[in-house]
């Protein structure tokens, strides 16, 4: 950051300038956003809604939710490192933040793969490879296996690998950075080579391989989303230190109407403008490097507004920060994990023909009467206890907690 990006330190430019253990308030609201936009699409995949309905191409493209997953993900676990490489400290510990990310991640996810595999039985392993494979989260790198388990669970899988990748990127930039006389410029460039690497590497992949899936579902093909997420850590960090905010970031924080305005218009291209086949499959390859792009736009868009300007101010940001959101934001790691396989459940057991004349609204109303219990209890009795116990081992004495709800 130079005095050509025009930086501007109006107090209302800079929100969510805080610490690392401050959470941003507004994001359990699109956490929420984004869980149910995927519990959308899975059901209308289910139930044809995708393709018989007027609004089909929404419900088709409501996958979308998972980008922002990914552009979230970047921002809280980057600005840590990037904070500490700007104020010339030293990072987090690696110990506590594997710690973190193992406890966040994994006991969570077992308990419902078990009980999905021995319980409810909508999930067949058929050797040892596959249970390595699936309680490992590594299941994305075998063709046969990507789309097999909890089906939504090939994006943990790819959260799992930026994990490992993270620290080591950091190690990096701040060896590199910290040889520049400015190392928020460096930190930039850095996110934006990583930007430009995954949309390259996405589309090697589609223009050499003869099936790119699941190839494309790796890191090196999805690091774009995660390197969005990243520059918003560094902007965000960079303000914090300097008490400034670069006009553009700073006029976006006053006007989130205006993001989200964007966020919608990259979304109605990607499933409009792309046309796009509305059946599952291996979809075009021009359309799959736009809907990437355009995917990418719409989750920056979103966030954006929850990263700056005042989070008190806007009817967006206060439905985002509202009771109800704050709850499901809280349990949407528990949606994410349940609502897929009771979708499986409610086929199996006929649900849709149980209202024909609403079958979309019918199955999505027991889908969500079956996961939203499952995700509660799954956020009080295993998140949320071991969320807090990670963060009392590794917080500095004295030190705020975090809140339960933010898992970075």
């Amino acid at each position: 950051m130079s005095a050509t990006h025009a930086p501007t330190s109006r107090p209302d430019a800079i929100a969510a300038i805080a610490p690392w253990h401050e959470r941003f308030p507004c994001f359990d609201g699109l956490r929420a956003m984004a869980a149910l936009a995927v519990v959308i699409t899975h059901v209308s995949f289910a139930t044809g809604s995708n393709t018989s309905t007027l609004v089909g191409y929404v419900f088709d493209h409501l996958d979308v939710g998972v980008s922002v997953f990914f552009v979230l993900s970047g921002f809280l676990l980057y600005r840590p490192f990037v904070a500490a490489h700007l104020s010339a400290r030293p990072g987090p510990s690696l110990r506590r933040y594997a710690t973190r990310r193992f406890l966040r991640i994994y006991p969570a996810y077992w308990i419902a793969l078990t009980f999905f595999l021995f319980g409810a039985r909508t999930i067949h392993f058929h050797n040892a490879g596959d249970y390595v494979a699936f309680y490992a989260l590594v299941h994305i790198y075998w063709r046969q296996r990507v789309l097999g388990g909890i089906v939504a669970t090939w994006s943990l899988a790819v959260e799992v690998s930026f994990y490992v990748f993270l620290p080591v990127y950091a190690l990096v930039m701040s060896r590199w950075a910290g040889q520049q006389r400015r190392t928020a410029r460096a930190e930039a460039t850095g996110v934006a080579v990583l930007y430009v690497a995954g949309l390259t590497f996405h589309a090697l992949a589609l223009l050499i391989l003869t099936h790119p899936a699941p190839a494309t579902l790796w890191l090196p093909c999805q690091i774009d989303l995660f390197a969005l997420g990243m520059g918003l850590a560094v902007a965000s960090a960079w303000a914090a230190q300097t008490g400034a905010v670069p006009r553009v970031l700073a006029a976006a924080g006053r006007h989130p109407a205006w993001c989200w305005l964007a966020a919608a218009v990259a979304f109605t291209l990607a499933a409009t403008a792309l046309h796009l086949p509305r059946t599952f499959g291996d979809l075009p390859k021009r359309g799959e490097m736009g809907r990437q792009i355009l995917y990418g736009l719409t989750a920056l868009f979103l966030v954006l507004p929850a990263v700056f300007g005042r989070q008190e101010h806007g009817a967006i940001r206060r439905s985002l920060r509202s009771r109800p959101a704050e709850l499901l934001g809280l349990i949407s790691y528990g949606i994410f994990l349940w609502h897929s396989d009771w979708v499986k459940k409610l086929v199996e057991w006929g649900g849709l023909g149980w209202i024909s004349q609403a079958r979309f609204a019918s199955v999505l109303v027991l889908t969500l009467a079956l996961t939203l219990p499952c995700a509660a209890l799954s956020y009080v009795v295993i998140e949320r206890p071991l969320i807090r116990l990670s963060h009392r081992r590794s917080a500095p004495a004295g030190q705020p907690q975090p809140a339960a709800g933010n898992p970075a």
